[in-house]
């Protein structure tokens, strides 16, 4: 009897000495690192509610992206940062939600650059997404398993950032980058809402100020210049895509000189793998096929194969002298 009551009182104390669960909410306020960014994306998401309402005037847009910033920040949503910048661009347009509602000033469009309220605007939305997904690496995960799916335990335990309090020149380079994306996103906008592609001259790309003639003439897509929507996508795609394909050789360059003498020879034979592998797989699979042939391991062929072998050419000829009956019949 009393080996049974001890057994009951270890178990007892294994139920009791389990530890709990973390709490998520109260993680946000006890980790230093997590209350600086909950601090900094809050502050951001109110900031860019305020002018969302003071510039479009419309609450709807204003709830819509709190809500959505108050599920990425509290509710940990993972996908709430990219449901807040697909948000904010499609409430740019119908600040209302609704497509008939009212719509963005497209005779603004060439003035909306180098605009200290759009600047401070933006500045908000980025340090918002920024802050969110820092968070999101503080109190839920920091990096992906490296392990397939299949291959992950139970209970493995996320990568996460250590909690320890934000350092100095993290926030200050976080700072400084939103600044250079700002910067470098008008001047890319500004040659964007600004050059024309007129193919009646040698040069086609032309720059065209505000205001004019010629500017009304670019707005139209009239005097051998296309239209202005399709003359900003176009000039987007070749700015965007030039700079994306640059950085990516600049990028890969770099790795490159960073190889040592393994490495290379690595991905030296991996390539010539590549390049050769049909080459050496054709051979096999002829081989193959002559190894099932001798040992009548071949699937038998059945009624799909003789529709294609017969059945389909008698179709298209029958369909083609109807054609030409149907044809010659009303001439």
């Amino acid at each position: 009897m009393s080996d049974e009551s001890d057994e009951l009182d270890r178990d007892d104390a294994e139920v009791v000495a389990k530890p709990k669960p973390p709490n998520p909410y109260a993680e946000l306020i006890r980790n230093p690192a997590a209350r600086t960014y909950l601090m900094i994306s809050g502050s951001a998401l109110i900031a860019s509610c305020a002018l969302t309402l003071l510039f479009a005037g419309s609450p709807v847009a204003a709830a819509i992206l709190f809500i959505l910033g108050v599920g990425t920040l509290v509710l940990r949503w993972s996908s709430g940062p990219a449901l807040f910048v697909l948000a904010v661009v499609y409430l740019g347009f119908f600040p209302f939600f609704v497509p008939w509602a009212s719509s963005l000033d497209r005779a603004r469009i060439a003035q909306s650059h180098f605009n200290i309220a759009h600047l401070l605007y933006h500045a908000c939305v980025i340090l918002h997404v920024v802050s969110a997904f820092r968070l999101h690496a503080i109190v839920r995960q920091g990096m992906p398993f490296e392990a397939p799916k299949q291959f992950i335990k139970p209970g493995a335990k996320p990568t996460v950032r250590p909690a320890e309090p934000i350092a100095d020149r993290e926030l200050w380079w976080l700072f400084g980058r939103i600044g250079i994306v700002l910067l470098l996103g008008q001047l890319a906008w500004w040659v964007i809402a600004s050059v024309a592609i007129d193919f009646t001259r040698p040069f086609p790309f032309v720059l065209y100020p505000p205001g004019g003639q010629a500017r009304q003439d670019m707005e139209r897509g009239s005097s051998g210049m296309m239209p202005a929507e399709f003359n900003r996508f176009v000039l987007f795609v070749l700015l965007f895509g030039g700079a994306a394909y640059a950085i990516h050789f600049a990028l890969r360059h770099f790795g490159w000189m960073r190889w040592n003498r393994d490495e290379a020879a690595m991905v030296t034979l991996d390539t010539a793998w590549r390049t050769s592998r049909r080459d050496y797989g054709r051979p096999e699979a002829w081989r193959g096929w002559m190894q099932a042939k001798k040992e009548k391991r071949l699937p038998k062929p059945g009624c799909f194969g003789w529709f294609i072998l017969i059945g389909l050419p008698v179709l298209l000829i029958v369909f083609w002298f109807f054609v030409v009956n149907v044809l010659s019949n009303a001439r």
